[in-house]
C-alpha cells in the first residue's frame, strides 16, 4: 500500500502505521495485515464521514487491499490475530533490547526508527486484543515499559540526575502508549447518572468519587469513578502520572485502572470498585463492620508490602517505581478485605540498584518576622 496515497488530513497518524506494515510485510504478512486493518480503523475514527473525495478513495482502496490480503494471510493460521501480533511484538522487543544493550556504539537514528515501529505495533496490538477480548500479558506490558525507558535514556544520554528530572515530561508522553483506553465522557455520565449525588462515595481535596455500572467496550461491571478537581492539588501532571503508572504496572494488590477521560478539560479516572472502602475509615472508627481482626490487619499489611516489593524490585531490571504517598487512605479494600494500593499521582520512576534516593516536592518558604 503506497503511503503517498494517504490524504493530507490523515497523513500524520496513518502514514506511520502503513509504513510499519510495509516494512514488516516480508517478516510476517499477517501482522502486516493487522497493522493495515488498524490503519483503516484509525482513519475511520479520525474521519468517520469520509469528508472529501480523496479520503473516500483512500478508504475504499485500503479496504479492497485488506480483503485480498486477509484471504492470503489467514490460510493455515490457527491462532487469533491478537496472539499473532503479541508474539511478534515480544520477539521484536527482545531483538531491539538485545541489539541496544550489546552495541558498542549506539545509532540514535536507528534507535528512534525502531522505537517508532515498536510503538505502532504496540498500539495495533492493543486495538486487536481489545477487539478479540484478549488481555495483553504483563510480560509484554513490562517489556514495553522497559523499552520506553531505555529509549529515552539512549536518546537523552545526560547524567542520571538530569534524566530523572525529565521524567515528568517523559511520563506525559508515555500516556499515549497506555494499555488502558480513553472512555467517552458521555459513557461516564451514563455510568454515574450524570454524577448524581446519590452515587457519591467519596469526597476530598482531590475531587469526588462516584460508583456506577460501566457498560463500555467489553466492560460491564461496577466501578469507581474519580472526578478530579481541576482547581485542586492534583493537576494535569498528577493525572497523567496516575494513568501512565497504573497502565504499565499491574499487581494483585494494586488497584486496577479500567480507563480515563480528559474530554472537555475533565480529569476522570475509572477504577475497579473496592467495595469495603479505604483502610483509614476502619482505623479511625473501630466499630465499623465490628472492627478489623488482627489476622485481617496482618493480611492487609502483607498485601501492601507485596505491592511495594513489586514496585521497588520487580517492575523492570533497570528502574523502579517510588509511590511517595503511602498512607491508610490510599489503601483500598476489596470484598474479601484484600489490600489494593491506590493513588499514584505523586509516584516517580527511579533507577534501580540505588541504596538512597532524594526527592524534593512542593517546597514552602517561611518568613519569620
Amino acid at each position: 500500500m503506497d503511503i503517498k496515497n494517504v490524504p493530507s488530513s490523515l497523513v500524520d497518524e496513518i502514514a506511520p502505521i502503513l509504513g510499519v506494515a510495509n516494512e514488516i510485510q516480508s517478516d510476517n504478512p499477517r501482522v502486516s495485515y493487522i497493522c493495515r486493518f488498524y490503519a483503516l480503523e484509525r482513519a475511520h475514527t479520525l474521519d468517520p464521514i469520509s469528508s472529501g473525495y480523496r479520503v473516500r478513495q483512500f478508504k475504499d482502496a485500503l479496504l479492497l487491499h485488506l480483503e485480498r490480503e486477509n484471504k492470503a494471510t489467514s490460510r493455515g493460521e490457527r491462532n487469533s490475530d491478537a496472539h499473532v501480533i503479541q508474539a511478534f511484538y515480544l520477539h521484536f522487543n527482545r531483538n531491539y533490547m538485545h541489539s541496544l544493550q550489546n552495541a558498542d556504539k549506539v545509532d540514535r537514528i536507528r534507535v528512534a526508527k525502531d522505537y517508532q515501529k515498536a510503538s505502532v505495533l504496540f498500539e495495533a496490538m492493543k486495538a486487536v486484543s481489545l477487539s478479540d477480548s484478549i488481555e495483553v500479558p504483563n510480560e509484554i506490558l513490562e517489556a514495553h515499559a522497559e523499552m520506553y525507558i531505555h529509549n529515552m535514556l539512549t536518546l537523552h544520554p545526560e547524567s542520571s540526575n538530569q534524566t530523572r528530572e525529565k521524567l515528568p515530561e517523559i511520563l506525559e508522553a508515555q500516556m499515549k502508549q497506555t494499555n488502558h483506553h480513553k472512555i467517552p465522557l458521555q459513557t461516564i455520565k451514563d455510568c454515574t447518572q450524570e454524577f448524581d449525588e446519590k452515587n457519591l462515595i467519596g469526597n476530598g481535596g482531590y475531587g469526588r468519587v462516584y460508583k456506577g455500572i460501566l457498560s463500555w467496550a467489553h466492560v460491564n461491571k461496577l466501578v469507581a469513578v474519580k472526578r478530579l478537581d481541576v482547581t485542586g492539588f492534583q493537576g494535569n501532571k498528577e493525572f497523567h502520572t496516575e494513568v501512565s503508572m497504573l497502565s504499565q504496572y499491574q499487581h494483585k494488590n494494586i488497584i486496577t485502572l479500567i480507563g480515563f477521560c480528559d474530554d472537555n478539560k475533565e480529569m476522570i479516572l475509572v477504577y475497579e470498585y473496592a467495595s469495603n472502602g479505604s483502610l483509614d475509615t476502619y482505623l479511625r472508627d473501630t466499630t465499623m463492620s465490628g472492627g478489623l481482626s488482627w489476622p485481617q490487619l496482618l493480611n492487609i499489611c502483607i498485601g501492601v508490602a507485596s505491592a511495594l516489593n513489586y514496585l521497588h524490585n520487580h517492575v523492570a531490571e533497570k528502574h523502579r517505581i517510588i509511590h511517595r504517598d503511602i498512607k491508610s487512605a490510599n489503601v483500598l479494600l476489596d470484598e474479601n478485605w484484600n489490600a489494593k494500593l491506590s493513588d499514584f499521582g505523586l509516584a516517580r520512576i527511579g533507577l534501580a540498584h540505588q541504596q538512597n534516593t532524594i526527592g524534593i516536592t512542593n517546597v514552602c518558604w517561611h518568613l519569620w518576622l
